[in-house]
C-alpha cells in the first residue's frame, strides 16, 4: 500500500504553495517537517482528498482521490486538520458518531467506534460533555480521535499538537506513539521533537518544495549536535543557496 502525490499548487496566480512535489509514502510513520508557511497543509489537504492540485494528482493505491473512484478512495483516509470543533451544544460521544456514520459505519459500528476511541484519547468520563466545555486539549484529542473512525488506512494528521503546552503536547505525542497501525500515518510539525520520536520516515518542505525525502536514520547523518540544528542547518543551506 502507498499513497502518491506529483503536484503543484497555487492559491492565487504567481503565488505558488506547492512547486513540483513529488512523494511515495508507505505503511509506516512519516514525519512532515517544514516552518510556518512551507506548504505542510496545503499537502495533506491535497492528500486528503480536500483539495484538488492546480496540476497534478494525488494516488492512493493507483487511484486517484480526484477521479471516478473518489468516494472508495477517500473512504480509506483519515485527517486531523489544524483546528477542529463542532456546535457548542453537541455531545462528544454524538460528534464521533455522526462523524462515523458520515464515514460510512453503521449506527451501531458508529456507536461502538466512539466509545472506543473516546478511551483511546482519555476523554470517556466527557462522553457527554458538551463541546462548549471541552478544553483545547480536548478539542486536540477528540480531533485524532475522529481521524481514526473507519480505521483508515491513511491517516494524516495536520500540527497535531498546535496549540498546546508542553505537557499537552507530551500526551498527545504518547496518545498517538501508542497506535499500531500496519497504514501510512503523516504527522506534521513546525517542531522537529514532535515528529522525531515518532517517524521512521522525513519529509522537510521549505517554501512549497521538498527539501529532503529520506529516512530519519539518513537525516541523523547530517550535520548537527541534535535534530533541531540538524533541522535548521538545513533551512539555512537552502537559503543560501
Amino acid at each position: 500500500m502507498s499513497i502518491s502525490v506529483a503536484c503543484s499548487h497555487e492559491y492565487r496566480a504567481g503565488k505558488p504553495a506547492l512547486v513540483d512535489v513529488e512523494l511515495t509514502l508507505r505503511p509506516g510513520v512519516t514525519g512532515l517537517l517544514g516552518v510556518n508557511g512551507a506548504g505542510k497543509t496545503t499537502l495533506l489537504r491535497i492528500l486528503s482528498g480536500g483539495l484538488r492540485p492546480s496540476t497534478g494528482d494525488a494516488v492512493l493505491d493507483g487511484r486517484s482521490l480526484y477521479g471516478r473512484q473518489r468516494r472508495q478512495v477517500l473512504g480509506r483516509v483519515g485527517y486531523m486538520p489544524q483546528s477542529f470543533d463542532a456546535p457548542a451544544r453537541s455531545r462528544t460521544r454524538d460528534v464521533l458518531r455522526y462523524l462515523g456514520w458520515m464515514r460510512g459505519l453503521d449506527a451501531a459500528a458508529a456507536s461502538a467506534a466512539a466509545d472506543r476511541l473516546l478511551g483511546v484519547v482519555g476523554l470517556t468520563e466527557r462522553a457527554d460533555a458538551p463541546m462548549g466545555s471541552l478544553s483545547g486539549g480536548m478539542k486536540r484529542r477528540l480531533g485524532f480521535a475522529q481521524s481514526l473512525m473507519a480505521d483508515p488506512d491513511v491517516l494524516l494528521l495536520d500540527e497535531p499538537t498546535t496549540g498546546l503546552d508542553p505537557e499537552q503536547r507530551a500526551a498527545m505525542r504518547t496518545v498517538i506513539a501508542a497506535q499500531e497501525r500496519r497504514g501510512v500515518t503523516v504527522i506534521s510539525s513546525h517542531l522537529i521533537e514532535d515528529v522525531s520520536s515518532l517517524a521512521d520516515h522525513l519529509v522537510v518542505l521549505e517554501e512549497g518544495r521538498v527539501l529532503f525525502d529520506d529516512s530519519m536514520a539518513q537525516f541523523r547523518r547530517g550535520a548537527g549536535a541534535n535534530d533541531e540544528e540538524r533541522f535548521l542547518r538545513m533551512l539555512t543551506t537552502e537559503r543560501r543557496a
